[in-house]
């Protein structure tokens, strides 16, 4: 039995090292052309936009003193948690919101972003 323990090591050693090794055969991927192209040589419109993110300046006011947050519209990204102090006193928010997001929740109420200043009122 003793003799058999480091037979059986070895075996499992030299199946480890014979599984390991990397298949080198590059494989074509199916529709896919095999062009390669420059990003020179592609025509991009003049006026496309490369921004991925965008400020958007938020101004809120509350007549009491409350806390609210600011996510995504299917509330499941949380971008701002804060207390509100009331009295009808402006707070300023900036978020960096992704370019692609039209709307954000603030609270339980759902606001368009229709440009990049936005004046919401947090009373209900």
């Amino acid at each position: 039995m003793k003799n058999l323990a480091p037979l059986m090591m070895i075996m499992i050693s030299i199946f480890i090292i014979i599984s390991c090794q990397k298949d080198f055969q590059e494989k074509e991927i199916p529709g896919t052309d095999k062009e390669d192209k420059l990003l020179e040589d592609i025509q991009f419109s003049s006026n496309f936009n490369w921004e991925t993110s965008r400020n958007v300046f938020l101004t809120l006011t509350s007549s009491e003193t409350k806390d609210f947050y600011i996510r995504s519209a299917d509330g499941n990204t949380r971008y701002f948690h804060a207390r509100h102090p009331g009295q009808d006193k402006e707070m300023q928010v900036t978020l960096n919101l992704p370019a692609s997001m039209d709307k954000i929740r603030i609270g339980k109420q759902e606001v368009a972003i229709t440009s990049a200043t936005i004046k919401f009122s947090l009373n209900d």
